[in-house]
């Protein structure tokens, strides 16, 4: 069964859809938007949604954003029992460039967005500003 919760949170709105219950004040979604906001501190996006691809074997998710500049950064990511979370597939085609100081907030919000899928089921994220 999957939970879905829509709510504002510091100037955007979030829908998060997930096959755990969400509760916006649990300690794991806020995790989740301070690393959201974090990112959006070094690289002000304009929208960043991660969705469970439907039909993939094993199971893989789109996870993007797109900057207030117009870069935008667009994954799949392959999280299954073989590759556990500290070891996830992932593509790496990213047409825009990126520094380092933007990458590394980037790097640890993919990071918790994977544990999410992992551990509780999350199935889709649309975050608007």
């Amino acid at each position: 069964m999957t939970t879905s919760v829509n709510y504002s949170w510091a100037g955007c709105t979030v829908l998060i859809e997930c096959a755990d219950t969400v509760q916006p004040v649990e300690s794991d979604w806020v995790v989740l938007m301070g690393l959201v906001d974090a990112l959006y501190k070094t690289t002000p996006l304009t929208e960043f949604n991660v969705h469970k691809i439907s039909g993939t074997n094993p199971q893989e998710h789109h996870y993007g954003f797109i900057l207030q500049d117009g870069r935008e950064w667009s994954q799949i990511l392959r999280v299954s029992n073989q590759h556990p979370q500290n070891n996830t597939v992932m593509n790496f085609a990213i047409p825009d460039f990126f520094s380092l100081d933007e990458f590394l907030p980037h790097r640890a919000l993919r990071d918790y967005i994977v544990k999410l899928i992992a551990m509780r089921g999350l199935e889709k994220i649309e975050i608007r500003w």
